[in-house]
């Protein structure tokens, strides 16, 4: 009897072999009765893996710390899907039967040495935080079915890329100029660095000496001072 259940549930026969060894002790004559049973089992306990992966990777909205993951789930896509993040090309493979709990990068389980899961979950993007400045994160998205020790996910084919966070410019501002000047405003210009912007930081009469603060945004009120 236990090679017509290996036939045809494959894989999943060794989580079953108790129960078939209860069938064939206390279910004689009864064997065809025992097999519908397991095949209901099976088709109700264990997903289908899904049978492509989502394309069109999108990576946007990248900063100092964080940056944004978007893709497009197919026909075939599973209904959920993790990410695995980390600082070298990613290797790690989920296992099927496990549910992972993902978190900002470092914080998620660790699949793998230093592979961690930053997403698990239904959406078609999503932010990647928790990560460093200057440093470039690879990751695989992969594709699953069902919950808990159910899920069953496609490891052939999965959607892969990587991006790297901002670095902090190597050239300041240079040559400020001072012009228009009037009672209550002025002209102030200046030679750019090699910065994707600028801010300006002004105080009344004493020198500056604030620090804008790294992963910080400053907004100006209406550019006026104060």
């Amino acid at each position: 009897m236990k090679s017509i259940l290996q036939s045809i549930l494959g894989k999943k026969v060794t989580l079953i072999s108790s129960l078939v060894d209860f069938g064939n002790c206390f279910l004689k004559g009864r064997n065809s009765f025992l097999i519908i049973l397991l095949l209901l089992l099976h088709t109700s306990v264990f997903a289908q893996a899904p049978s492509e992966p989502s394309t069109n990777l999108s990576i946007s909205n990248i900063d100092g710390n964080r940056f944004y993951v978007s893709f497009t789930k197919q026909t075939g896509s599973g209904d959920k899907r993790i990410i695995v993040a980390s600082t070298s090309p990613v290797t790690a493979e989920p296992i099927n039967g496990a549910d992972y709990l993902a978190g900002s990068f470092g914080l998620g389980n660790e699949i793998a040495p230093g592979q961690f899961v930053v997403y698990n979950g239904t959406a078609s993007g999503t932010w990647i935080n928790g990560l460093n400045h200057s440093t470039t994160y690879h990751f695989r998205i992969y594709e699953y079915n069902g919950t808990s020790f159910s899920t069953e996910y496609l490891i052939t084919e999965f959607l892969e890329g990587s991006a790297t966070t901002l670095t902090a410019p190597t050239n300041q501002a240079s040559s400020l100029t001072f012009s228009n000047v009037t009672g209550n405003s002025m002209t102030v210009g200046w030679a750019r660095g090699n910065g994707a912007g600028v801010i300006l930081i002004a105080r009344a009469d004493n020198p500056v000496e604030a620090e804008p603060q790294d992963l910080t945004n400053y907004n100006p009120w209406n550019g006026a001072f104060g």
